[in-house]
């Protein structure tokens, strides 16, 4: 089944039959071309038919270096099996280049696979053309292979650059397994951590998510002792794992029972406002368990059980009290003796994204042991504004915001980090697009804490609302 509806194909030809070709369609009204091979045929072949019987063609485009140079509709199609039925019907029409036999659609050893009838084919002018990277291929295939290849979407340079920095992202995640998301407030970085679990393939089972806060502490994120009531009894207390422990619990399951590594799925845990919380506390002995070399594969407990090596893991906290004894761990590491028993390790499987503001005055900064064990990518104002998608007026949005955190900078003592990001915005659907009430009710208040205690604070305001107030870029006037 395919995951986005097909709009069309593309194909890279530098050869130079296209002028000709684009002239006698253009005194025929409709003729043929062919290609030598189409990527995925089989499957597509019935979604080229259906947007044929509903909107009577769909797009062609030729890529030459790297850029569309020609498109056309292409109103129907046929290989070597159909193409004697089809002959008889595209013979009446009179199409430029037309065979009566399928086999006299070649050139030297090149045989067509496939053959069109088109419409409409012309150049493109050089300024509308398309870069080959703006398409989304079906299934991935790459856009630079000659066949020909179907396509999902084009996509603008927006989102090419949003496309190419999440990717970016995904990459450092998988190498590093920990990744922490900093940034200015309201850049997005929560939604962006969502967005690239399901990217990795995560379904919403296989996504974690807690929010940490001064409050937080081990027994709630590892485990810890919690009151319990069985039926009419007094309340009592029982050991109890944490939201983290559960959760590399259930992707270990799942690791395990992968066929091979290939099937095994990814799960992803993502800490919002990783640095509000009590790092040390919190973690505990787990800075050695979610370091990135110390990460548990089939392989490693294969041996641990085999004998051929020792795997080093930790034991919990709350160890000697645990309820299952042994608990999945143990039983993974093959540990089955009651008296050694409450290890814990985090599996190959499992990556964790923490989100963070580096300007939050109520966190202190973090331990450099627990810095080291992640990797760090600031996300900027500007490179996630995919959230304003459907905003009104999305390109003055924008340009309020770039100008106003251009006038952030400026300021003594800022700096990008103090930006303001794209989610603050969003917030305009709740005010009718009413820039002044967003102003008042959201932006001011964070200003003035920006500004506090500064003897310029009041005259740095007027400035940065003037920027505010301008919705066009700095170089332009409406």
């Amino acid at each position: 089944m395919e995951k986005k509806q097909i709009k069309g194909i593309i194909a890279r030809d530098n050869t130079n039959w296209q002028t000709e070709f684009e002239n006698a369609v253009k005194d025929s009204g409709c003729g043929v071309m062919w290609k030598d091979q189409i990527s995925d045929f089989w499957e597509i072949k019935d979604s080229l038919l259906r947007l044929i019987s509903q909107q009577g063609y769909f797009d062609f485009y030729n890529i030459a270096i790297n850029f569309s140079n020609y498109h056309c509709k292409i109103v129907d199609f046929a290989t070597t099996d159909d193409y004697p039925e089809k002959m008889m019907e595209w013979r009446k029409r009179n199409p430029a280049w037309f065979c009566e036999s399928f086999d006299e659609y070649s050139v030297d050893k090149q045989k067509a696979f496939i053959a069109f009838l088109v419409e409409d084919f012309k150049s493109i002018p050089e300024k509308n053309r398309i870069h080959i990277n703006y398409f989304i291929t079906y299934n991935k295939k790459q856009a630079w292979i000659k066949n020909a290849v179907a396509y999902t979407d084009i996509i603008t340079e927006e989102q090419l650059n949003r496309q190419i920095m999440n990717t970016k992202i995904m990459e450092l995640l998988t190498s590093n397994k920990n990744l922490i998301l900093t940034g200015a407030p309201g850049t997005g970085k929560t939604y962006l951590a969502q967005q690239i679990a399901k990217e990795l393939g995560c379904t919403a089972d296989r996504i974690g998510f807690v929010q940490f806060h001064p409050s937080y502490d081990y027994t709630d994120f590892v485990e810890g002792i919690r009151p319990v009531q069985e039926g009419s009894k007094d309340v009592g207390f029982k050991p109890k794992d944490g939201i983290f422990k559960k959760f590399c619990a259930k992707a270990l399951t799942a690791y395990l029972n992968a066929d091979n590594e290939a099937d095994v799925p990814k799960f992803v845990f993502i800490i919002d406002e990783i640095n509000r919380g009590d790092i040390s506390k919190i973690f505990g002995e787990l800075f050695f368990s979610i370091d990135p070399g110390y990460r548990v594969t089939k392989d490693m407990l294969d041996n641990q059980k085999s004998g051929k090596a020792l795997l080093m893991t930790v034991k919990t906290q709350y160890a000697n009290m645990q309820e299952k004894c042994p608990n999945a761990f143990d039983e993974a590491l093959g540990i089955n003796d009651v008296n050694d028993c409450g290890h814990f390790f985090v599996p190959e499987n499992v990556y964790i994204i923490g989100t963070m503001n580096d300007i939050d005055r109520s966190v202190e900064s973090m331990d450099f042991a627990f810095r080291r064990r992640f990797a760090f990518k600031e996300i900027k104002t500007n490179e996630n504004i995919g959230m304003l998608d459907g905003m009104e007026n999305k390109e003055k949005i924008i340009n309020r915001m770039n100008n106003l955190n251009r006038e952030i900078e400026k300021i003594e003592g800022l700096s990008p980090a103090y930006h303001i990001g794209g989610s603050y915005f969003m917030k305009l659907k709740d005010y009718q697009y009413d820039y002044d009430a967003l102003w008042n009710n959201h932006i001011l208040g964070l200003l003035w804490e920006y500004l506090r205690n500064q003897p310029e604070a009041k005259d740095n305001i007027a400035i940065l609302r003037r920027a505010y107030d301008k919705d066009y870029a700095e170089n332009k006037q409406e």
